[in-house]
């Protein structure tokens, strides 16, 4: 089952330890053993590092860094996990992190997400991804 990952670049800290608790619980409980993570922002840093502990406790899964342009280098000593979709390679610059979304999008089954702004680009994707069938967990609970 493959996994994807969405979220603000300006994600709070304090989401971290949910977001590694659910990913623990998606791996145990429904099979998640592949993942797909960006590396644009705070939300995709710690899914990065989120990923990198879990996989202690579960070396059978595996999880990939899709770049969205050639010349970026993935952080936290992640290199070897990273890759660039060929289909970006003629993609314009500014087009390129839409595109790679759409990728991760399709390659989906289920999403974790961090999204508390109707108007963001993260909350189109997370719309289309469920307009694909794909099952999504937000993070984001709105205080009461």
């Amino acid at each position: 089952m493959n996994c994807t990952f969405f979220g603000h670049r300006d994600s709070p800290d304090q989401i971290y330890e949910l977001l590694k608790h659910t990913l623990n619980k998606i791996i145990a409980c429904e099979g998640a053993d592949t993942f797909y993570v960006g590396n644009n922002g705070n939300f995709d840093f710690m899914c990065q590092k989120a990923l990198s502990e879990v996989y202690g406790d579960y070396p059978h899964i595996r999880y990939t860094i899709l770049l969205s342009r050639i010349n970026e280098i993935a952080l936290n000593n992640e290199q070897q996990n990273t890759e660039f979709p060929e289909t970006l390679e003629r993609v314009p610059y500014r087009y390129a992190i839409s595109r790679r979304n759409d990728i991760m999008i399709k390659k989906s089954d289920i999403l974790i997400a961090f999204v508390n702004n109707k108007f963001s680009n993260s909350y189109k994707l997370v719309e289309k991804a469920r307009r694909r069938g794909v099952k999504v967990i937000n993070l984001y609970t709105p205080d009461k």
